[in-house]
């Protein structure tokens, strides 16, 4: 489930052309890229994970970010240590981050983030090409990786976090009553403390450590950094920024060898084999990628050491985010733990997967007994073109999964079913802007499906295309006369697929007068559940009150998560607002919603055949009235709980609860438009086997409408300008001003 600014981000990437560019972290079927590691490097594995020991004011906030470019390790002391000294080493944003490559992983011994020099040992002045935003809230119980890799095996002493220096975070207020001024809970850019004369380069934020790695080589460390931004009181006017403070420590592990122990990560250590003569080769470097249990969305990658080659056998340890372990049978979220897939890939070898590990923070789960098995393999580089069945013409933004069973599940694995179980995305690619696939590598990545291995004779892998918009489509890939064989194809080594789908229509109509211009997202998701499967971008030109729309839907035969199909729909239109010229996350228009529209039929027989369509309700009454806040807390807080908010059982937008072990474990705080035709609703929402399943009973709750501060006059005649709010008053008067969000009161206990 997504908050209406990830959906925003979200239609954005599905324009034309630029969805296929979208910046995504997914799977590689080449993950055997990641680099080697020398024999004289260790590998550090560096993660995040937030604090507000020294953030008195944090209460304060809903959203707390970072934008950080690069950790910097000093092997000296902190004391009078230069930011230009020549022994400084930097871990950079992972390659393929802020590039458009379509996609990208997070590899170990691989750096192509930054704006670095050819030695990698000092960040140029200015900033560095890319950067990840942290979310610091997110991640006070649970590790953020941010990358791992090789560095000189020595003793490091100093841990430097290097920040966007222009613009080194961004915060989003609490809608309290009672706030001065500009409109509430709307995002405002932190900034660093002035500094006379401005530095060359970033602000240093250090902390002392001891990070022995001159007897680690060729294993994996862990590096854990508490970031606590330090943030000062919130914003008293519409224009202003944020003043943040960042300190950082790090958590120290426990023990001298591996596996180490580390409170905020998890640990997996495992064998992986080979039947290949030689063993392991340097040469074609075996890859271990760790992916969230279900998804192709992959946490870190390692390759394995030098120390392998020409061995049959060799052990590997991976340190991952989890969250801690539930011992009581009967408290929520048993057994505890975060769930993990691998899959164990390599140029000319088979893929060996293992299916949903649960991982622990600060212990380590030993899998050595069920050894990964990788043998000698033919392979094949895998293409073809996906197809709108009723036009002919291309999908482009496909996603394309290639799942393999893990044969050590019992029963038998069903890659077939939704979601799969004991099933592990071993590569994943996507479609171009005519719908071919994969899309090119490039010198920091490979193609994705460069190199298939041949399924096992009388086996087979599962591909699972989707897209938006389009039917979920499966087809079987064998193999025949050693090359891939794909279900419904004619051509071997070619995968020519043709996609189901409807047609929706309808129109979105703003309401009290209001005219554009105005953006309005149009959302379809699968009826009572927070399943987007399209999203449709409405502009509202000047002067004009209503626009139809056109968008494309799965039609009656899509197969739903869990089994079954999806019959209905549910619909719901949310406009883009802006203030002082910027989109912002919460919206000050209502949103409208359609409950239960009944899905279109299927395609009639062609050929060609063609799509049916379906008249939507119309969308109506989106006025502006500005947008308020809820907080709470819920009971018996789990990691991955959720709060739902819903108008007319039509999920709209969703926020994580504070974790437990954290300040204010189980909080919640949203943004919404104060809505006066009727209540939402707020459910709480714990992460079950098919997805979010409600937790106790749905509270309604009503969003308090948003109050004027008139902007005071400064001498006698003078008449001001309003704020350029989210809902201006148009004309202007004397007594406009900036409206000012109000927090309805605080729903607890559900």
């Amino acid at each position: 489930m997504k908050d209406l600014s990830s959906r925003w981000a979200a239609a954005i990437l599905l324009a034309p052309v630029l969805l296929i560019l979208a910046l995504v972290f997914m799977g590689d079927s080449d993950r055997a890229s990641a680099a080697l590691t020398q024999g004289n490097k260790g590998v550090v594995a560096v993660a995040f994970i937030g604090s507000f020991d020294n953030s008195p004011n944090a209460s304060s906030y809903q959203r707390i970010t970072l934008n950080v470019v690069s950790i910097r390790l000093n092997p000296k002391p902190n004391s009078n240590l230069s930011d230009f000294d020549p022994a400084w080493v930097t871990i950079g944003v992972p390659a393929g981050v802020g590039k458009s490559f379509g996609i990208g992983e997070v590899n170990t011994g691989s750096n192509f983030g930054g704006n670095f020099g050819g030695s990698n040992s000092n960040v140029a002045i200015g900033e560095g090409r890319s950067e990840i935003q942290i979310d610091l809230g997110a991640i006070q119980n649970i590790a953020e990786i941010f990358n791992a890799q090789a560095v000189p095996a020595k003793t490091y002493k100093t841990v430097e976090l290097v920040l966007d220096t222009p613009t080194p975070g961004n915060v989003v207020p609490l809608c309290a009553g009672g706030f001065p001024a500009g409109e509430g809970c709307i995002d405002y850019k932190a900034k660093l403390p002035l500094i006379t004369p401005t530095p060359a380069i970033p602000i240093s934020i250090r902390a002392t450590m001891d990070l022995d790695l001159s007897k680690s080589q060729q294993v994996v460390t862990p590096l854990v950094i508490k970031v606590d931004p330090g943030i000062g009181a919130p914003p008293i006017a519409s224009n202003q920024t944020v003043q943040i403070l960042p300190t950082i420590s790090v958590i120290g592990n426990t023990g001298t060898t591996p596996p180490f122990q580390n409170q905020s990560l998890g640990s997996i250590q495992g064998t992986i084999t080979t039947n290949a003569t030689g063993g392991f080769v340097r040469g074609k470097p075996q890859s271990i990628s760790a992916l969230n249990a279900g998804t192709n969305n992959i946490v870190e990658t390692i390759t394995l050491p030098n120390s392998c080659s020409t061995k049959k056998t060799c052990d590997f340890i991976m340190y991952l985010p989890a969250v801690a372990a539930i011992t009581n049978p009967s408290d929520p979220g048993y057994p505890g733990g975060t769930n993990y897939d691998l899959v164990a890939s390599a140029k000319g070898t088979s893929y060996a997967v293992r299916a949903k590990i649960n991982v622990v923070s600060g212990t380590n789960t030993d899998i050595s007994a069920a050894p990964l098995k990788v043998v000698t393999k033919g392979l094949y580089n895998f293409t073809g073109k996906i197809f709108d069945l009723c036009t002919g013409a291309g999908v482009q933004a496909a996603t394309l999964n290639i799942l393999v069973p893990d044969p050590a599940i019992s029963p038998l694995p069903d890659c077939t079913a939704n979601p799969p179980t004991g099933c592990v995305v071993a590569a994943t690619a996507s479609t171009d802007e005519v719908g071919g696939f994969p899309l090119p590598g490039n010198g920091f990545q490979s193609a994705p499906f460069n190199l298939v291995p041949l399924p096992d004779t009388g086996a087979s892998y599962e591909m699972v295309v989707t897209a938006a918009g389009f039917d979920r489509t499966e087809a079987k890939l064998t193999t025949s006369a050693s090359l891939i064989k794909c279900e419904g194809s004619i051509k071997k080594a070619t995968c020519n697929l043709n996609l189901s789908h409807g047609i929706m229509t309808g129109n979105v109509a703003l309401g009290d007068g209001g005219t554009g211009p105005v953006s309005v997202l149009v959302a379809a998701e699968d009826s009572g559940t927070d399943n987007i499967e399209n999203l449709q971008l409405v502009n509202i030109p000047g002067g004009v009150t209503t626009v139809p729309f056109t968008m494309n839907v799965p039609d009656k035969q899509n197969i739903a998560i869990g089994g079954g199909t999806v019959s209905d729909l549910d619909l719901f239109a949310s406009a883009q607002d802006l203030f002082n010229g910027a989109p912002q996350k919460a919206t000050g228009h209502t949103i409208a919603v359609q409950a239960v529209v009944g899905a279109p039929d299927v395609p009639s027989v062609g050929p060609p055949p063609a799509c049916a369509t379906v008249a939507a309700p119309d969308f109506t009454g989106m006025s502006c009235f500005g947008h308020g806040s809820v907080d709470g807390q819920v009971n018996n807080p789990v990691s991955t709980d959720t709060v739902v908010l819903s108008k007319d059982g039509v999920q709209l937008e969703s926020v994580p609860i504070v974790p437990p072990g954290s300040l204010a474990a189980g909080n919640f705080s949203l943004c919404a438009p104060a809505d006066p035709s009727q209540p939402y609703t707020l459910t709480h929402f714990a992460q079950g086997l098919l997805g979010p399943t409600p937790v106790g009973t749905p509270v309604p709750v009503t969003i308090a409408f948003p109050v004027m501060i008139p902007t005071p006059a400064p001498s006698p005649g003078f008449v001001p300008t309003p704020c350029p709010g989210i809902c201006e008053v148009s004309p202007p008067t004397p007594n406009s001003g900036c409206l000012t969000c109000t927090a309805s009161s605080s729903v607890n206990g559900f």
